[in-house]
């Protein structure tokens, strides 16, 4: 059963927050500590890590937003639409 859009958008903007609150709360408990502070590589890739995991999450939403448009119905409300402006 496909989902209603809101539905999708609503997932996504959740799991890229928690995504988001994650790189947070990472970066703040690796610079707490002088003795175990993250070092800027480690820092760098945790970023990239959190730009292919937003990345994913977005592609994610994009493909199953387009899988759920029904092509037939379009298709037909614009055979429908052609046929209303011919008549007038």
């Amino acid at each position: 059963m496909k989902k209603p859009s809101s539905e999708i958008k609503r997932e996504t903007t959740e799991n890229v927050s928690k995504l988001i609150s994650n790189f947070g709360q990472r970066i703040e408990e690796g610079t707490a500590n002088a003795d175990s502070f993250l070092t800027l590589d480690s820092i760098e890739q945790e970023w990239a890590k959190l730009r292919r995991d937003t990345d994913r999450i977005y592609t994610d939403m994009v493909s199953e937003l387009i899988r759920n448009i029904n092509e037939q119905e379009l298709i037909s409300k614009k055979k429908e639409s052609g046929v209303s402006k011919e008549s007038s």
